[in-house]
């Protein structure tokens, strides 16, 4: 029996040899193996009966108990409630017995409530079942071979339930109880439900961090109080989730050839074949369920606009292996029909997904040929043509200035045009004297990378149509003042390279049209020298006449000593010196420069 608010009932019947009406009083008696007891009485039974209690033990009958006479037996209707305030009782020995007129017992019956391996009054509790589930109602397993990783920030879902010792489904009511979720060290209430449920919501820590749920019964019984009464839930494993705060990455859409694995974006397709990419995905805790494909074919899947919009891109779905524990895993989609795509077409592709926390790959691109993940080309491979009256280089005097912008122009031809290429190659000072002036141009992303040791900073990276088959590329740079002295005052000849593939498709070395010199030694003209003191001579550009203790004044300009070119900006640090010598007597000033143009003052 359990303070679950049930309503218990022992029903004893009783006759008389000779006449029921003698029974003036039945008494149902439990001797408990703690020393409790309890006694019951009911006597005016003709009347309806008046029930009395007594004992030690705090069991008081109910309202509800009755006495009755079926026509051959006295017939009475113990009924009774578990209170909270009685501790565990192992036996209770009932016995129950009529009485006449004369005080004479009849005979008495026996029974016998608990026995082995279960009591007859049990208040101890214990949490029978405990999950934890991550926002997408998915079970927080305990798994010694796998850790479980939620979004940080997002909520885990707590339940479980409680019930009575040894029983298998006896619950107390919502009052008679209380658990609470040790949560990495704090005590977080649940909230107490109908069939000894609990429940609760907790948040996760946004950073990447592991949590700990260790789930107890903080109070067993109701909050008026209860006596004996303990948790005896065994040991539970300790509910482990991982915040994961990181993205997932998609690395490089890649196409299988005869040269390997390559870079899908830019690459040229053979029109004939069905379309097959592969492309490998990470996450530093743990991988998603599945994996999508967005493409999106030109000519097929456009409305004739030439545009990729969303609405047009197909899909193909790939599972992935042993998702939320996968951390690195290569998916294929295979089987995609490029036959209708016009000749040096395009084929659009980007991913959608997330890591088992719900994190979006990152680098996965979108609706787009500009903001796409990949772009190809569907049609036959065509060679490639540098076109040499295309090239240009906008030197001052055969020179490059060293920290000022300049720009470079080379003309290609291609039929699959120049944005299939992998690789553009510039060497300002031709390929021997790599990695120096080495500048490497992607034309599928219009972007400029330069090697360590290049000395060179590239600012700006065009593409133009010359026609349907040819482009020209700009690349607007500066070399730095680091480059190389050895370089100064040689005559310097570019070389361009073009890989496509993993393989050369053009070059050219030593390319006369684009020579040029280093510039990076600055000189100082001199505008105007100004006689400051009485009498003043005349101002001049190479002399003047002054005497002991004159002031005079000198103007220039700092200019590039090769070419002779202004210098727009002054690079950090830079300072002018003068001196003079009279009477073999030195007098110099230095002076910071903040722009090219200086005016300083000094005394004979």
């Amino acid at each position: 029996m359990y303070p679950a608010g049930d309503i218990y009932q022992i029903v004893t019947k009783h006759d008389h040899l000779t006449d029921d009406d003698l029974i003036t009083e039945i008494s149902l008696s439990g001797d408990a193996t703690g020393g409790e007891t309890i006694r019951w009485q009911v006597t005016d039974l003709l009347s309806g009966g008046t029930f009395t209690s007594n004992g030690t033990a705090i069991i008081e009958l109910l309202p509800s108990s009755s006495v009755t006479h079926d026509g051959t037996n006295w017939v009475v209707t113990w009924k009774f409630e578990i209170p909270w305030l009685i501790d565990d009782v192992d036996d209770i020995d009932w016995t129950s017995q009529a009485v006449n007129a004369s005080g004479v017992g009849l005979s008495p019956a026996f029974a016998l409530s608990g026995g082995p391996g279960k009591n007859a009054i049990e208040n101890d509790l214990q949490i029978d079942s405990f999950e934890v589930r991550d926002q997408f109602d998915r079970i927080i397993t305990i798994d010694p071979n796998r850790d479980f990783y939620a979004e940080g920030g997002s909520d885990v879902i707590i339940s479980g339930t409680v019930r009575f010792q040894d029983s298998s489904d006896k619950r107390p009511l919502t009052d008679g109880y209380s658990v609470g979720v040790d949560f990495s060290g704090t005590d977080f209430p649940m909230g107490s439900h109908d069939n000894g449920s609990f429940s609760g919501t907790l948040t996760l820590p946004e950073d990447s961090s592991m949590s700990t749920l260790i789930p107890r019964i903080v109070r067993v019984g109701p909050a008026s109080g209860s006596f004996g009464t303990e948790d005896v839930t065994g040991p539970m494993d300790t509910v482990e989730v991982f915040s994961d705060v990181t993205p997932p990455v998609a690395e490089i859409f890649q196409v299988l050839t005869s040269n390997g694995l390559l870079d899908a974006n830019g690459h040229v397709w053979d029109p004939f074949t069905p379309l097959q990419v592969s492309i490998t995905i990470s996450d530093g805790e743990a991988l998603g369920e599945d994996l999508t494909l967005h493409y999106w074919r030109e000519g097929v899947d456009d409305d004739g606009d030439g545009i990729a919009q969303e609405n047009e891109y197909q899909t193909v779905t790939r599972p992935v292996s042993m998702a939320g524990l996968s951390k690195e895993q290569q998916i294929t989609f295979s089987g995609i029909d490029v036959t209708g795509v016009p000749a040096n077409g395009r084929a659009s592709l980007y991913l959608t997904g997330t890591d088992w926390a719900s994190h979006p790959f990152e680098g996965a691109g979108s609706a787009g040929i500009d903001s796409d993940k990949a772009t190809m080309v569907i049609g036959t491979d065509a060679p490639t043509t540098l076109l040499e009256n295309e090239y240009g280089l906008d030197t001052v005097n055969d020179h490059l200035l060293v920290g000022q912008s300049h720009i470079i122009t080379i003309g290609i031809e291609d039929e699959n045009g120049i944005h299939t290429l992998d690789d553009v190659i510039i060497y300002l000072a031709g390929q021997s004297s790599a990695p120096a002036g080495e500048i490497h141009i992607d034309p599928r992303e219009g972007t400029a990378t330069v090697p360590f040791g290049g000395f060179v900073i590239v600012s700006d990276v065009s593409m133009s149509s010359l026609s349907e088959t040819a482009s020209t590329i700009e690349v607007t740079f500066e070399l730095e003042w680091a480059f190389p002295e050895a370089f100064a005052g040689n005559w310097l000849m570019p070389s361009i390279h073009i890989v496509d593939d993993t393989q050369t498709v053009a070059n050219v070395n030593n390319i006369g049209d684009l020579r040029w010199k280093m510039d990076n030694d600055l000189t100082v003209v001199i505008d105007m020298l100004h006689d400051l003191s009485e009498p003043l001579s005349e101002s001049n550009d190479s002399k003047l006449y002054l005497g002991k203790g004159d002031i005079f004044a000198l103007t220039g300009t700092v200019v590039y000593a090769g070419s002779g070119a202004p210098l727009p900006a002054i690079p950090d640090g830079v300072q002018l010196y003068a001196a003079m010598v009279a009477n073999g007597i030195i007098s110099d000033v230095t002076v910071d420069l903040v722009e090219a143009y200086f005016n300083t003052t000094m005394t004979v």
